[in-house]
């Protein structure tokens, strides 16, 4: 099949053992540790709706997960019931944070903008990103970069999920 386990970028594994796997095909897959097979309704479809420049809809707008390369998990995010899986979008509609529930559906997305840059007009593209528990709360830590012209500018966001607070701020 086309749709196998090919090179894995990253991956998470929740707390009832299933592994969310991000292909290097770009599409996320979710792996039953009971069957040890792909879970095909993640995400609403065969392949979660994840693959190539299949679009989904979350937060009012349509959107797409293409050219990831992190993922984190919390189960600590406030307002949001269960396990929420971060995917780090660098590409598409000028990079993003996209927030599923342990189904595979959206339930929120950090956009461009809300990450923050050298001003309020853009934001950068997360190439890293890490959700750490520190005082039994649960942080998520992004940084990359936004080229500007010519020049690079390198940024961080984080954000205090239990709390609902968040940082942005240029990194020199």
């Amino acid at each position: 099949s086309d749709y196998l386990l090919e090179k894995p970028e990253d991956l998470v594994v929740l707390s009832d053992g299933s592994i969310v796997v991000l292909n290097k095909k770009q599409f996320l897959m979710k792996i039953d540790p009971a069957t040890d097979s792909r879970v095909t309704t993640f995400g609403d479809s065969a392949y979660g709706k994840f693959y190539g420049n299949f679009g989904f809809g979350c937060d009012g707008s349509p959107s797409s997960i293409h050219t990831s390369n992190h993922l984190a998990v919390s189960d600590n995010v406030k307002g949001l019931d269960g396990e929420i899986i971060f995917v780090a979008e660098y590409g598409q509609h000028n990079g993003k944070i996209v927030m599923l529930n342990s189904d595979g559906q959206c339930v929120k997305i950090i956009n461009h903008k809300e990450l923050g840059g050298g001003n309020t007009n853009f934001g950068f593209r997360p190439r890293a990103m890490e959700v750490k528990t520190i005082n039994g709360e649960d942080h998520l830590f992004a940084s990359g970069e936004f080229y500007r012209g010519s020049s690079k500018k390198s940024y961080m966001y984080t954000e205090n999920l239990t709390k609902g607070t968040s940082r942005k701020c240029n990194v020199l």
